[in-house]
């Protein structure tokens, strides 16, 4: 049987708390975001702002709506309203009639509404020093410099950090909550 003095306890004991202090700090440089595509684009939300993911439910469509609106639906007994963000990017874009997809349902303290992609969103932890800022992000985008919170670069892609609050100020949207 090996004895550990009370000396070397100590030593361990500094030493298991210093490691615990680095995975702690190794936590505070990273950030959990749902990523995403729209079209050909990947696009990524802090999973702050992401209240859950489902499938998309059945659209009841609003007349006179810009195209992006793709209508409203019924989530567990609360009406949102559903934004197609291929829409919103491509202002050519004519109202998409699209069955499945999955819906990001964001919940914000003013706001409620559901974005709709055509694939399975991924939930990813990156580095916050992997998110690039620049104030010309926003140029050629339908987004304000505010909406931009950067580009994340992981693994030769270029993924476009939203933050939704200021994509719905920028569009007036108004939704339910």
């Amino acid at each position: 049987m090996i004895e550990i003095t009370e000396h070397e306890k100590l030593i361990v004991g500094i030493a298991d708390s210093e490691f615990d202090i680095l995975d702690t700090l190794e936590e505070v440089h990273q950030t959990q975001v749902i990523v995403f595509n729209v079209g050909e684009h990947r696009y990524a939300l802090s999973i702050d702002q992401v209240k859950e993911i489902i499938s998309t439910p059945h659209v009841a469509n609003v007349p006179h709506t810009a195209a992006y609106i793709r209508g409203l639906a019924n989530v567990k007994g609360e009406v949102i309203t559903l934004i197609d963000l291929h829409g919103m990017i491509d202002a050519k874009s004519r109202r998409r009639e699209v069955e499945g997809g999955f819906t990001l349902v964001v919940e914000e303290e003013f706001f409620r509404c559901g974005l709709v992609v055509n694939d399975m969103p991924e939930s990813i932890k990156i580095d916050t020093s992997s998110i690039k800022k620049d104030q010309d992000l926003a140029i050629g985008t339908p987004f304000s410099e505010k909406a931009i919170k950067g580009v994340i670069t992981m693994d030769d892609q270029f993924i476009t950090l939203l933050d939704i609050v200021e994509v719905m100020k920028n569009e007036r949207i108004e939704t339910s909550k």
